[in-house]
C-alpha cells in the first residue's frame, strides 16, 4: 500500500490548481448557458457530491494536522494519523472520480470548516481533544449520511461504488471515534 503525507496529497492539489486542472476538469470552462453546477455532462447531483466530499476531506486533514501537534492524548493523535492517512487516499480516489467524471474539484476551506480549524487552534489539553473528536464525529457523520444517498441514487455507477466504499471506511472510523470519545469523558 502507498502511503501519501498529508503534505503530498496537498502538493498534487496545489499542482491540480496551478496546472489548472482543478479549475478545467476536461479541458475547457463552461459553455454559455450551463448551469455552473453542470460539467461536461456530469449531473449536478454528482458535482455537488464530489464538492461536498472534497470539502470534508480537505477539512478532516486540516483538523488533523492540527490535531497531530495539540492533542495530548494518544488515542486522539492515533485517530488523528488515521484520518490523514485514510483521507489522503480518499482524497487521491476522489480526485481521480472527478477527473475521470469532468467535475471541477474545489479548493480550500470553505468558511465552517475553517472556523473549526480555527477554534481547535484556539483550544489545548482536554478541551482540545474533547472538541476536535467531537467535531470530528459531527462531521464524518453527517458525510457519511451523504455518501450513503449518493450510492443510492448516484446514476454514475463509478461514484456510487466510490460512495459506498468511502461510506464503510468512515463509519469504521467514526465508531473508533465515539470510543475515545466516551474514554475522554464524552457523550
Amino acid at each position: 500500500m502507498v502511503r501519501i503525507s498529508a503534505t503530498g496529497i496537498l502538493a498534487i492539489f496545489l499542482i491540480c490548481v496551478a496546472s489548472g486542472t482543478a479549475q478545467r476538469m476536461g479541458g475547457g470552462a463552461y459553455a454559455a448557458g450551463n448551469d455552473p453546477h453542470m460539467t461536461m455532462g456530469s449531473p449536478s447531483q454528482d458535482y455537488d457530491f464530489v464538492k461536498n466530499s472534497m470539502n470534508v476531506v480537505s477539512a478532516e486533514v486540516e483538523w488533523s494536522k492540527i490535531a497531530n501537534a495539540k492533542a495530548t492524548n494518544d488515542n486522539v493523535k492515533t485517530l488523528a494519523n488515521e484520518t490523514i492517512t485514510q483521507d489522503n487516499t480518499v482524497a487521491s480516489r476522489l480526485v481521480t472520480e472527478a477527473q475521470a467524471q469532468k467535475i471541477q474539484v474545489p479548493n480550500g476551506l470553505s468558511g465552517k470548516y475553517k472556523k473549526e480549524a480555527d477554534k481547535l487552534n484556539g483550544l489545548s489539553g482536554d478541551a482540545f481533544d474533547k472538541e476536535y473528536v467531537s467535531a470530528l464525529i459531527k462531521l464524518q457523520h453527517d458525510d457519511v449520511g451523504a455518501m450513503r444517498e449518493e450510492a443510492k441514487t448516484s446514476k454514475n455507477s463509478s461514484l456510487a461504488d466510490f460512495a459506498t466504499k468511502t461510506a464503510d471506511q468512515a463509519t469504521a472510523r467514526n465508531d473508533e471515534a465515539k470510543t475515545i470519545e466516551k474514554q475522554l469523558g464524552g457523550k
